[in-house]
């Protein structure tokens, strides 16, 4: 039966479009609703405008895609590939404008086309993607596990407390003994020779130490962000950290939504409507997507130039 479904979506490349664009409407007709039916309360809502919060949201967003190029070299050299910094940042910024079309793949074959001009092996480019993917996801959700105690009366989530105690199981999944073998496992399954994966223990916690400050710049950020709009108390970082890294995974997951358009902004609204009042949620969670998608349109403007 699920098969027969899926096979009928295949077969109709039409169909798959048009529920992406039907979900991701959804979503958008709900938290635009939500400002119309609180609009009484916005236009009353007394906004402190703080431009230089602004500019040093938008200073930690580019900082940090800065540490994101250097970390994805590393994992290139890991797998024995040879790039400059420069080229790394080039290729995944260039190659990250893919994202914004439906699918997962255009971002992957971009770091492909773009890595074989710089004489990088289609497996290496491919495979740096992966982990690269992979370290981002773990560390995310281990960076909003780590915040759930800092979340003070957002209730809801307490259910979640029990889920601290995967995080030592985490850290045995990350030794470098497993990730090579699940590694190996991938490439077989792909009918690719397994690939020597330069890593030991030490790198591995480095590498994993250097993903949490990835997150804790970029939940930075966009705290900064939020205090643009609203003053918001310093005890609120920890809980904006561990909302935007969660709501980036849970973006990346969502196949039908392209940069995770809509669901990100969705998930935003509900975990910062803990906190904040949900119209103000959701007016920074729509500003959160102008100022990503801006920072990420320098970036690319940089990688174009170099």
């Amino acid at each position: 039966m699920v098969k027969s479904v899926w096979a009928g979506f295949q077969g109709r490349p039409y169909l798959v479009r048009g529920l992406q664009i039907l979900l991701i409407g959804l979503i958008f007709v709900f938290l635009f609703r939500n400002l119309y039916l609180n609009w009484s309360v916005l236009s009353t809502y007394q906004w402190s405008p703080n431009y230089l919060a602004l500019a040093g949201s938008l200073f930690l967003l580019l900082a940090d895609a800065f540490l994101y190029a250097y970390l994805w070299r590393r994992i290139v050299l890991q797998l024995g590939g040879s790039l400059e910094y420069w080229k790394v940042f080039r290729i995944a910024f260039l190659s990250q404008l893919g994202h914004y079309l439906p699918g997962k793949v255009w971002n992957l074959a971009g770091v492909i086309y773009l890595g074989s001009k710089e004489g990088v092996p289609k497996l290496i480019s491919g495979a740096s993607l992966g982990l690269q993917l992979l370290w981002q996801i773990l560390s995310g959700v281990m960076i909003f596990l780590l915040t759930l105690p800092f979340w003070g009366r957002s209730q809801p989530l307490a259910g979640l407390y029990p889920s601290l105690l995967l995080l030592p199981l985490g850290a045995i999944l990350l030794h470098p003994a497993f990730i090579r073998r699940g590694f190996g496992l991938v490439l077989r399954a792909m009918g690719e020779e397994p690939q020597g994966l330069d890593l030991g223990y030490r790198d591995t916690l480095s590498q994993l130490l250097l993903w949490i400050l990835f997150w804790v710049i970029n939940g930075t950020a966009y705290y900064l962000l939020i205090n643009s709009l609203t003053p918001a108390p310093l005890s609120l970082l920890p809980m904006v950290v561990g909302a935007f890294t969660i709501a980036w995974v849970v973006g990346f997951l969502a196949l039908f939504a392209p940069a995770g358009l809509g669901v990100i902004e969705g998930t935003l609204t509900f975990l910062l409507g803990f906190n904040f009042s949900l119209p103000v949620a959701t007016v920074v969670a729509l500003f959160t997507r102008l100022m990503r998608t801006i920072a990420e349109l320098i970036c690319a403007l940089i990688a174009w130039r170099l």
